[in-house]
């Protein structure tokens, strides 16, 4: 996918309507994925001051801040979206999914009772089976190692992957794993964050083509950065 030519349209977008916090959001995910967590983390803060009501503003948040190893923040953005919206099923999985990543199982079983109600609400086949398979990996259950499913490019195929590589890497298949992050990169992924900090995945960072993924991923991120983000966040901040 061409992530930097969506970045592109939603700038543009942006410059006719200042104050669409949706269009904030969308621009926040691309830089997501491109690597500028950084940048991803101002615009969602922007776009929740201006619309708190909106699920996906807290988890791009989330992800933006896992991304740039500020674990305890990423869950406290989840907690807010979750008190905010209560019903949603988004705020939902960002909880869990936060509380995976801190290793508060516990806390996360409180969830399991309403986990297959609030997933298949989503009507988003491989994240319903992403967390779900995360969510039995944490507890040393067996999944279904049929890859698939996951080969295809449909809505929520890529935050699919991420899920379902998580579930391989705590379930001991970091060669699994690496395969649907591979996937993913080779779709536009470059958010060498994701692989770095997440605890989740570091038994695909063990990995020596891991540890190569990163490097290229980490490479690839800086030199797409632009210069507009200066304008908007002031002088760059090191990597």
């Amino acid at each position: 996918s061409d992530f930097a030519g969506a970045r592109e349209s939603r700038r543009q977008s942006l410059r006719s309507q200042p104050g669409n916090s949706e269009a904030l959001s969308r621009l926040a995910y691309c830089h997501l994925v491109l690597g500028h967590a950084h940048v991803a983390e101002a615009l969602t803060r922007h776009a929740i001051q201006l619309d708190p009501l909106r699920s996906f503003h807290y988890l791009w948040l989330s992800q933006s801040l896992v991304s740039q190893g500020r674990l305890l923040d990423a869950a406290e953005s989840a907690e807010r979206g979750l008190r905010q919206l209560p019903e949603d099923p988004v705020c939902w999985i960002n909880v869990l999914l936060m509380d995976l990543t801190l290793g508060n199982l516990a806390q996360a079983e409180r969830f399991y009772a309403n986990l297959e109600k609030v997933v298949q609400s989503t009507n988003v086949p491989v994240v319903q089976g992403g967390i779900s398979d995360l969510l039995l990996a944490c507890r040393g259950l067996p999944f279904e190692l049929d890859r698939r499913p996951w080969d295809q490019d449909a809505r929520g195929a890529m935050e699919g992957r991420l899920l379902r590589a998580r579930a391989l890497s705590v379930a001991g298949h970091p060669e699994l794993a690496l395969e649907l992050l591979q996937q993913n990169v080779e779709r536009g992924w470059k958010n060498h964050g994701f692989l770095g900090p997440d605890p989740l995945l570091e038994s695909v960072r063990r990995l020596e083509a891991g540890r190569r993924m990163l490097q290229q991923l980490r490479q690839q991120s800086e030199q797409d950065r632009e210069g507009w983000e200066e304008w908007l966040l002031g002088p760059r901040r090191p990597s």
